[in-house]
């Protein structure tokens, strides 16, 4: 480190107060070494007394191991100290064989064992049995394993068909309402049947179109000899002379007076038998004789020329209505014929075939749907009769209004009755096995008995204690 700073600062004082604070901490560690040498010493003798307690501890556990293997031992000296004592008191068999304690103890040891194993399969064999017993398979339920598995097999169908029923249904009834409304639209006295019996052939919609023609034709015709009549009695009205005005009253009377005055003076001149009287009234009555005549000669009316254009005008205009009358009749007949509307037009029958055959594919469609209802029902009416067939195999089990419902439930308890029944074989399995197992087991102790029997009576014993 630099003692002295630039430009002459020195650090005297502080280096000499970090060498004061060192030689303190150098005091303290020399005041604090004494009691570390203290405890230094207390730290190797305690080490000392723990390898000392470590070893007696070491002697005091084999002294253990030894008890505990002459405790183990100790039953095991009192059975040889035992033994030994009845050999002792045991008479001498001359012709007892050099190993036949050996193969004696054998014998009871594969005995012993043998009716061990015997005493603990007959109770797992008891056990089982018991088991067998109190397991419940629903057997009933099993052998309707064929409507089961129909009803599984049939559960999204008879699911999808409640779905679809409805609106099936209501397709039904519009396909039905429209069919009415087409019915009404026809007319008066068309129903379904008639519907089905009605058909309009190539040939009858060539015929009605040729009606069709032909009526249009001779209304055409009609109306053209109309149209010319008519015309021609307008131009030959406006083509007419002016009508004389009709004679003023005292014109006409004029005559009648000239007569009556000359008859007058007819009558006075042959009383008075004056001849200038007679003469002027027979001049009156003359005048009045040729004024008359004059004036109904003005008064008649001038006979009129026949007109034969007019005549064949009108000739051709009744053949015309005529033709057409004739059509129309064989119209009427044509659609009599078939029960039709005589009111029908030919363009309305050839339409009327074609309102037909839409109602016609209404009513296959209408039939398409009664079909298709009529499965669904028999798809329904078949899988309720397999539940209720099944029903009464399963206890307080009710049919539910839901079929899927019951189908799911049915399945269910066939299922545990199926898993029942694996669980049932199973253990059947196993009873028969323990069962054989017990018979080779008795076999095998009756064999060692009579090997047992077969060596006492070797060795002239009586029994296994003599």
């Amino acid at each position: 480190t630099e003692i002295f700073r630039p430009r002459g600062q020195s650090r005297m004082g502080i280096v000499l107060n970090k060498i004061n604070e060192v030689e303190k901490k150098i005091i303290q560690v020399q005041a604090n070494l004494g009691k570390f040498n203290e405890l230094n010493n207390a730290s190797s003798k305690m080490n000392g007394e723990k390898t000392f307690k470590i070893s007696a501890i070491d002697d005091l556990e084999l002294t253990k191991k030894l008890l505990e293997t002459r405790q183990e031992l100790f039953p095991v000296v009192m059975e040889m100290l035992s033994a030994l004592e009845e050999v002792g008191q045991m008479e001498v068999i001359l012709n007892f064989p050099e190993n036949g304690m050996r193969r004696l103890s054998s014998i009871q040891l594969d005995i012993k064992n043998l009716l061990e194993q015997l005493k603990e399969e007959e109770q797992n064999h008891d056990e089982l049995k018991v088991n067998l017993r109190s397991m419940f398979v629903n057997d009933e339920l099993l052998g309707r394993e064929g409507d089961v598995l129909f009803l599984q097999q049939s559960l999204k169908e008879i699911q999808s068909v409640i779905k679809d029923e409805i609106k099936v249904k209501n397709e039904r009834e519009h396909v039905s309402a429209q069919i009415v409304v087409d019915l009404d639209a026809m007319g008066v006295g068309w129903t379904e049947d008639r519907i089905n019996k009605f058909e309009l052939s190539e040939l009858e919609k060539k015929e009605t179109q040729q009606f069709y023609n032909q009526l249009s034709e001779s209304r055409q015709s009609e109306t053209s000899a109309k149209d010319k009549l008519n015309l021609y009695r307008e131009q030959k009205e406006a083509n007419k002379p002016d009508p004389k005005p009709p004679l003023s009253p005292w014109k006409l009377a004029l005559p009648y007076a000239l007569v009556g005055v000359g008859v007058v003076g007819i009558v006075n001149g042959g009383i008075w038998v004056d001849y200038i009287y007679l003469g002027v009234g027979l001049c009156m009555v003359g005048l009045g004789a040729l004024l008359r005549n004059k004036i109904l000669v003005e008064m008649k009316v001038e006979e009129e020329v026949e007109d034969k254009l007019e005549v064949s005008l009108v000739r051709l205009l009744e053949d015309a209505t005529e033709k057409r009358e004739r059509i129309f009749s064989e119209w009427f007949l044509w659609l009599n014929e078939r029960g039709l509307d005589q009111y029908l037009s030919p363009l309305a029958t050839e339409k009327l075939g074609d309102k037909v055959c839409g109602i016609k594919i209404r009513m296959v469609q209408k039939e398409s749907i009664d079909e298709r209802l009529s499965n669904m029902s028999k798809t329904i009416e078949e899988v309720s009769r397999r539940i209720e067939k099944i029903a009464p195999s399963l206890k307080n089990f009710v049919v539910d209004i839901d079929i899927p419902t019951s189908i799911q439930v049915i399945c269910r308890h066939f299922d545990e009755a199926r898993i029942s029944r694996e669980k049932r074989e199973n253990l059947e399995a196993q009873y028969r096995g323990l069962t054989e197992k017990i018979k080779v087991l008795t076999r095998k102790i009756k064999g060692k008995n009579c090997e047992l029997s077969d060596f006492l009576r070797s060795v002239d014993a009586v029994d296994e204690d003599s």
